[in-house]
């Protein structure tokens, strides 16, 4: 960590980077794809495909399981309201501007 700090310090970090920039980032694109490519990433995807997936049916089916809505799911402000609508969330007169 020394290190680092002192190349940060001295410059040397920068020089550094605009070279790998000008070059057009080829160890930095050689990193990223070897990152994209570990196998972890490979498990993270089917998981939070899976977590996505168990997300978006306890939104279509609020009385299965828990009520809580969650958490990662983010809805758009017109799909929230018809969910709602559908689930018995709030009536119209609760919000006369939902769609």
């Amino acid at each position: 960590m020394k290190e680092v700090l002192k190349d940060i310090q001295d410059g040397t970090f920068t020089k550094n980077w605009v070279a790998e920039y000008e070059a057009g980032l080829p160890n930095y694109n050689k990193f990223k794809q070897a990152d994209l490519e570990h196998p972890i990433e490979k498990v993270g995807k089917e998981l939070r495909a899976k977590m996505l997936a168990a997300q978006w049916r306890a939104l279509a089916d609020p009385g299965a399981g828990s009520r809580r809505r969650p958490h990662a799911v983010r809805l758009s402000r017109r799909h929230h309201h018809a969910v709602l609508r559908r689930a018995g969330g709030f009536g119209a007169e609760a919000h006369p501007g939902a769609p």
